[in-house]
């Protein structure tokens, strides 16, 4: 499965052609048949690659799934995730995490490449603020965002099913996906005690003339685990992985075959 995609340039005046092509595996994960690819770009690059080849970034909760059911260590590289940190700039300094590209789908994915290729943090502009302000809130109303803590904060892998942050990233009720046996899997498979979670700390956070964006991602056992949203790497080439789960007995119907 391949797929290209024109992007207009800058400037407006030309396109350039770019091939999103990527070889897509299929593995048996659970209940689900899991089609995946991976692709070293910058940000924006990945995520339409990734709708290209009918896939979508990979959720933390989908990556840790994935590391505990293939056996080998495809997905123990680094990725980038579809999780949007959010660093609140009110009163409250919150970090929040935000799931599925949401707010990323709001400002556009190509503005916070082209902040970080010039080194900068993406500055939500002011009139953007007052609709992201709202989603976030609504989200967190709704439990569907959930806040972080600003710099280092360090998780036993015992307790990721009962500890907020690991709980919220590494769980997905609507594929049956639990943090806790993410964190079995890291303690008894890997050897890891803890996990680190890495956040733009408060002083960095408020010298910052309004809210930014920025998104999380994962380190495997390339170095210590961490997952986090430190650095200004997305207009980088670096990794991530893309999935998509579809039920056993969908593909079965299908391709009119027993699951």
């Amino acid at each position: 499965m391949s797929g290209s995609l024109a992007l207009t340039s800058q400037s407006g005046s030309e396109e350039m052609k770019l091939n999103l092509e990527m070889q897509i595996s299929t593995i048996q994960a659970g209940l689900y048949a899991v089609s995946y690819g991976s692709i070293k770009s910058p940000l924006n690059i990945q995520e339409a690659a990734f709708v290209a080849n009918s896939l979508e970034l990979v959720s933390p909760a989908q990556l840790g799934f994935l590391r505990t059911q293939e056996g080998k260590g495809a997905f123990n590289e680094f990725s980038r995730t579809s999780a949007d940190v959010f660093y609140d700039d009110r009163a409250s300094q919150k970090v929040v995490i935000v799931p599925n590209r949401v707010i990323s789908r709001l400002i556009g994915s190509n503005n916070l490449v082209a902040a970080h290729a010039q080194n900068k943090e993406y500055i939500i502009s002011k009139p953007q603020r007052e609709l992201v302000y709202g989603v976030v809130d609504e989200m967190l109303i709704k439990g569907i965002a959930f806040v972080a803590e600003h710099g280092e904060s360090v998780v036993s892998t015992s307790n990721f099913g009962q500890t907020e942050l690991a709980y919220n990233l590494f769980s997905d009720e609507r594929l049956g996906i639990k943090a806790q046996d993410y964190g079995d899997w890291l303690k008894t498979k890997e050897g890891r005690k803890e996990a680190i979670f890495l956040f733009s700390d408060k002083d960095y956070s408020k010298s910052k003339k309004g809210p930014y964006l920025n998104r999380l991602r994962l380190f495997g056992h390339v170095r210590d685990f961490d997952a986090g949203s430190l650095g200004l790497n997305l207009d980088f080439p670096c990794g991530s992985f893309g999935a998509r789960f579809d039920e056993i007995a969908e593909v079965g119907a299908k391709n009119n075959i027993k699951p």
